[in-house]
């Protein structure tokens, strides 16, 4: 690859748009420019796990998302009260309300502790384990929750709500007349506007150590 490509899904937020994205060179991830911060581009890029661990890959032992058990995918370093605790998606961030993303995409840092530890419990309604974050279907007195990821890889529909929160409906709770409507409103946006959305929680660069 010698310039970045077009109109291909993103794994940081999982939209298609015509923003160019990257693929890292070995891993084969690929991302938005704009989500993953990248500011200068490179026919060798890797991403930031692939950079870190240059013997290894996304399926090396050290690929582990503390937000859900996927092993693949766009990383992250993660910091908890300054310290570094590991990797984890972007993706998995974007839409956790307990973590921030640092204002250059550097890292993701964890704001509420005890909110995390919380959804870290809570079982996952796709892949049965509590192996990470779960986020809640946000239908009244329902109590289904999943991991960003596996909700992804098993088709759930992530959207904006009404209000423009980041959220998404367990399939009991979502008709398919609400994710043609969802589809709808989201192509009215441009995607520059939703990542604004899902970077409401961005914190600056030097805020990250609070």
């Amino acid at each position: 690859m010698t310039s970045p490509t077009s109109t291909r899904q993103c794994d940081a937020c999982i939209f298609e748009t015509a923003e160019p994205t990257v693929t890292c060179l070995r891993c084969s991830t690929r991302v938005h420019l704009s989500c993953y911060g990248v500011t200068h581009y490179r026919k060798d890029w890797l991403c930031d796990f692939c950079t870190s661990f240059k013997g290894g890959t996304v399926n090396s032992p050290e690929a582990s998302c503390q937000f859900c058990p996927i092993r693949t995918g766009a990383f992250k370093k993660l910091k908890i009260s300054g310290r570094n605790a590991g990797w984890c998606h972007l993706l998995c961030s974007y839409w956790l309300p307990c973590v921030n993303i640092t204002a250059d995409k550097s890292s993701v840092v964890v704001k509420s502790p005890t909110d995390l530890n919380d959804r870290k419990k809570t079982t996952c309604k796709v892949c049965a384990t509590t192996n990470g974050a779960c986020v809640f279907c946000p239908h009244s007195k329902c109590f289904n929750a999943f991991h960003v990821m596996c909700a992804v890889n098993d088709g759930y529909p992530f959207y904006q709500s009404p209000n423009r929160d980041l959220s998404t409906f367990c399939k009991t709770h979502i008709s398919q007349k609400e994710i043609a409507q969802m589809k709808d409103e989201q192509q009215t946006q441009s995607h520059t506007e939703i990542i604004s959305e899902s970077n409401k929680n961005v914190i600056s660069d030097d805020d990250d150590d609070d």
